[in-house]
This record gives structure tokens, sequence and C-alpha cells, in this order.
């Protein structure tokens, strides 16, 4: 079952894709601003490059997830509903993992996109250098990228339902 059907949205999607990334370069500048206003400079280095590059990657990936076939369906949209969740859940120190690990692989995997699959791909990378290299952290990321091939097998197990359907039908 769609939670929309895809094809009521077709004739929005060019506009509502343009808008997606004006709201990741607005959103993303406007926190980039604020850092730099109200920080200094130890504070704010890791934000930059660690944490404002992630809102402009979730509008990104939101952005080429809309030209994906069944992004309506109700368990796909749910099942990323879910790792969107526990990944922005880290802004507040609840649970321990890594979100940036668990959303850059999961969204990594589950994406068609070529162009997005490079930009997570290389922000996985350097998170990952990161947090081994730089803040020798080796248990979040695990526990991260765990949760993130369970959501991966689970998003498969959903879609691999959804085509059973499909060709029944």
């Amino acid at each position: 079952m769609q939670l929309i059907q895809q094809h009521k949205l077709n004739p929005y999607l060019r506009l509502l894709k343009w808008l997606l990334i004006l709201a990741g370069i607005g959103l993303t500048c406007l926190l980039l601003i604020k850092d730099l206003y109200f920080y200094s400079w130890e504070e704010k280095k890791e934000t930059i490059v660690y944490s404002i590059p992630m809102v402009f990657i979730f509008f990104l990936w939101l952005r080429y997830r809309l030209g994906e076939d069944r992004i309506f369906e109700h368990q796909l949209v749910l099942i990323d509903a879910v790792v969107v969740g526990l990944a922005a859940i880290r802004i507040l120190g609840w649970l321990f993992h890594s979100g940036h690990v668990l959303f850059l692989l999961y969204t990594l995997r589950t994406t068609e996109n070529k162009v997005y699959k490079w930009v997570s791909g290389l922000m996985l990378v350097f998170t990952l250098m990161l947090k081994f290299f730089y803040w020798g952290d080796f248990i979040t990321p695990t526990i991260g990228a765990g949760m993130a091939i369970f959501f991966i097998w689970l998003r498969s197990v959903c879609e691999n339902k959804l085509i059973e359907k499909t060709i029944e039908a």
C-alpha cells in the first residue's frame, strides 16, 4: 500500500527536487553562519567539517529518493524514517551508535543514484577516518554499521515482498 500514489506527485516532482536542494543549501548556510558567529574556532571546527555537511547530505538523499520506484510504500517509508530518526537522535547523545555511519551506510546501499553514492561514500570514509584516527572511537561506528546492515537487510526483504506481490498481481 502506498502512502501517496506516485503518479499523483509526478507533475510536482521536478519542483520538489529543486526545493529540497535549495532547502539543503539554505539550512546548511544558516548553520554555518551560526557556528561562525557564536562559537570559538575550537568549538566550531569539528561541527563545520563533520556535522553541518550531514544536513546537506540529508536533503540530497531526499531529492534522489524521490526519483526511485516504490518510495511511497508504507513499509519502505517506515524503515527510512526509523533510520533517519535513529541517526538524528544522536544529536541528543542518546544511544551509543554513530548516527553518521548508520545514515551514510544505509543510504549508500539503498539509494540508486550514482552521484549520491559517491557523495555518501566519500563522507562515510571521511567519518570513519575521523572516528578511528582523530577520536580513537571504534565502538560507535561499529554499532552504527551493524544497525545499518540490519536495516539494509530489512529493506531488502520488504522490497522483495513488494516485487513478489507485483508479479502475482
